[in-house]
């Protein structure tokens, strides 16, 4: 191992860990990360040898990529670490990650302590799960981490196994369905370089991640041929593909031309001049062939690729490494079919809660005046967001309130992982920590539940169109987009209180202003949670009060 291999040249870094191997094929490249306590304080000779042991290990004909980290920990970043590695590696016990206690013994010694219930307990034990997490922190970290199970008796017991199975099968089912669904309608499909594509392509849009094998279709744009720096056999082409949904793609691909030098061939086979000859002549046929090919590829030609998505550490954006590519004729946008799902029938993460409401008219008789939102159904929608850039920012909580017949009736709320950093006043906002959103699920997980909730009725809050059009950016590509009429929170009001019995006219765009003019006791501040309800206990009051 190489571990072994490097704590035999440094005997005096038995500290020293490999948290990480990968092997790219394709680029014929190792990437190796390895840890040590205060790496910073590791002298650049020191830096260099480790570096040389590891090219030492490095296959013949690789390149090799060694990121040396220093290995510290705390309570907080040990819980990330493995919250994450079981949600990757042991997805049955995902459900403990929330019940994780990390305390710190000594200087570089942390112990764990998983609060279950006892059917999880003898899950644990069966699976030898503790073993396992036990080898892989020793492997990982030279921190000590000491793992052990407390039965809590005030957890719930389990749901039975029947319910269990049915849940996990509508988990399984809808992860497969978020995939993007959306492709493209393409004819006259004909080989040009590689093999045959008869895959359907995909919106490049719908590309946000790295991806081992993907099918693009596009015309092309900024196209450049260029020998390799490094390899003369070796011809780069890089173009840009852009297709119906406006997106682009930045698209490389690598094609090695034949050794076609006579004299290079003679030393190389050492044959016959004659063979020799006839070996070069059909390099070069080969080789004005394949330029041919790429000199074909024209600034606007329809296309269709298939090949690897990458993330580009020199651009800092995807990219797309080609091996096939087809000619194509790709058909107009408005006769690309369209993609829309039904509601779904059930929720499978976010479940609504019930609202009760009590409303006292009189004691005796009474007489109720017609509600000012009667046989309007009304969701409130407020969301914390980094910002309404569809291709960079994030929704981290969400809150709603559906109103029926201008009556509360029930409340989805759920906090989002963001699936980047926030900082300091962006949790504070929302009132969330950094575990909370890590365990919480992502956008394009919500939106099938949130698409069941606000179906068929009209969204009404802050800032919506562009957080409609956010929403559309992650529900669109597996088929699901809000169409919903939108009333904006100052619309909303301006309308209840002009038809309404109260006098006072505050300001609509603060809905502290309003709560107060209206003597209503509800919190008002910059989390979503807070805002919606206060909307909603507003809205629910206006109502029941028209003139």
């Amino acid at each position: 191992m190489l571990v072994e291999k490097l704590w035999q040249k440094f005997p005096d870094m038995q500290d020293l860990r490999v948290r990480d191997i990968r092997v790219d094929k394709t680029q014929k490249k190792v990437f190796c990360v390895l840890s040590y306590p205060d790496m910073v304080n590791v002298k650049p000779p020191e830096r260099a040898a480790i570096r040389g042991a590891v090219a030492e290990s490095v296959p013949k004909g690789y390149r090799y990529d060694v990121q040396l980290v220093s290995d510290v920990f705390n309570e907080r970043s040990l819980t990330a670490t493995l919250a994450d590695l079981i949600k990757r590696r042991y997805p049955l016990f995902a459900h403990v990650c929330g019940k994780i206690a990390v305390s710190k013994v000594a200087e570089r010694h942390f112990a764990v302590t998983f609060s279950v219930n006892e059917t999880t307990k003898k899950n644990m034990e069966v699976a030898d799960f503790l073993s396992q997490l036990q080898q892989f922190f020793e492997s990982y970290t030279c921190y000590e981490v000491e793992f052990a199970v407390a039965v809590d008796k005030t957890l719930q017991m389990q749901k039975p196994d029947l319910a269990e199975q049915e849940r996990l099968v509508h988990l399984a089912v809808n992860k497969e369905l978020l995939k993007p669904q959306r492709f493209f309608n393409v004819t006259d499909v004909q080989k040009h370089i590689g093999k045959e594509i008869n895959t359907k392509p995909m919106y490049i849009s719908d590309v946000r991640k790295p991806m081992d094998s993907c099918v693009l279709c596009g015309k092309i744009s900024e196209k450049t041929l260029r020998a390799a720096k490094n390899n003369t056999v070796m011809q780069i082409c890089k173009f840009n593909l852009t297709d119906g949904s406006l997106a682009t793609m930045p698209c490389i691909m690598f094609v090695r031309f034949n050794i076609e030098d006579f004299e290079t061939i003679k030393q190389t086979t050492n044959k016959p001049d004659s063979e020799v000859a006839t070996i070069s002549k059909k390099q070069r046929l080969a080789n004005e062939k394949r330029m041919k090919m790429l000199m074909f590829l024209t600034n606007g030609l329809e296309i269709l690729v298939r090949g690897k998505v990458v993330y580009s550490d020199f651009s800092q954006r995807l990219e797309m490494h080609v091996y096939d590519i087809c000619t194509c004729r790709i058909q107009p946008v408005a006769m690309q079919p369209v993609l829309e799902r039904q509601t779904p029938q059930f929720y499978t993460l976010v479940f609504p809660q019930p609202v009760e409401e009590y409303r006292q008219l009189s004691f005796t008789n009474w007489q109720e005046k017609p509600s000012l939102l009667t046989g309007k159904n009304c969701v409130v929608m407020y969301a914390n967001v980094t910002g309404y850039n569809v291709t960079k920012d994030k929704i981290y909580s969400l809150c709603c309130f559906r109103l029926v017949d201008g009556h509360i009736r029930e409340k989805f709320a759920t906090l989002v992982m963001p699936e980047t950093d926030l900082n300091d006043q962006q949790l504070k906002d929302a009132n969330v920590t950094v575990k909370q959103l890590m365990l919480s699920p992502t956008l394009t997980e919500v939106v099938p539940d949130l698409f069941k909730f606000t179906h068929g009725a009209t969204l009404v809050g802050m800032d919506l169109p562009a957080l409609v059009q956010l929403l559309n950016y992650y529900g669109a590509p597996i088929g699901y987009n809000f169409k919903n009429d939108i009333v904006s929170q100052t619309e909303m009001l301006a309308s209840l209180f002009e038809n309404s019995t109260y006098d006072v006219r505050p300001s609509y765009l603060q809905l502290k202003d309003v709560a107060k003019a209206l003597k209503l006791n509800c919190n008002v501040s910059s989390d979503c949670r807070e805002n919606a309800s206060a909307m909603a206990k507003i809205m629910s009051l206006l109502a029941q009060h028209a003139k």
